[in-house]
């Protein structure tokens, strides 16, 4: 049995390590079924179905099975665990042994494929919102007065903006002179008082 438990953790392992190495990324295995019905009936009626029925989803929800993922990671860890029972003397019992490396090796399998899914799905919005510039701090790059646009540059969110700036102040804002941003004329220019 010690045999099974090294070529899984080789086999698992080796997958394991290249998929961190290299950035490996094992697709899913999916079912995909289509139906198309098309009856003719004496009385002229037509009936056509089209279903689509996309079984991987149904199944991965619940069966990560259906994930080459869920094999890898499930092989490397039956095999490690198997391979540490044995090989330590840890547990006398075969059955025990295999049933423990079987429940790891499921339970590794089933984490890393619904941890996979979950970040899949997420979706990142790296755009900048209203309440980004709110209260953010810039550097004035074009003299700002009352009734006169100028221009700020912020810092925000690891990179550099810059955007028109009006104020409501009665004295210019010149060059160089550090600002706060309050608010967000509806055109996009940005509304900046002295800091």
């Amino acid at each position: 049995m010690l045999t099974l438990y090294l070529i899984a953790l080789a086999v698992g392992g080796t997958m394991v390590l290249a998929s961190l190495l290299f950035g490996g990324d094992f697709d899913d295995l999916e079912a995909d079924v289509d139906v198309n019905a098309d009856i003719d009936a004496d009385v002229d009626a037509d009936a056509d179905g089209d279903t689509d029925h996309d079984t991987g989803d149904l199944l991965a929800g619940w069966l990560p099975v259906t994930s080459l993922r869920f094999w890898i990671f499930f092989a490397a860890f039956f095999g490690l665990t198997g391979t540490l029972l044995v090989g330590l003397k840890l547990i006398d019992s075969g059955a025990i042994v295999a049933a423990l490396s079987g429940a790891v090796g499921w339970s590794a399998g089933a984490a890393i494929v619904a941890a996979y899914r979950r970040l899949k799905d997420q979706v990142v919005d790296s755009t900048l919102g209203e309440d980004d510039y709110i209260g953010a701090n810039g550097i004035v790059v074009l003299p700002v007065a009352k009734g006169r646009t100028g221009k700020v540059r912020l810092e925000l969110a690891g990179r550099t903006v810059e955007l028109l700036a009006d104020t409501e102040e009665e004295e210019p804002l010149d060059i160089r002179q550090i600002v706060t941003v309050w608010g967000i004329v509806d055109d996009g220019r940005v509304l900046i008082a002295r800091r």
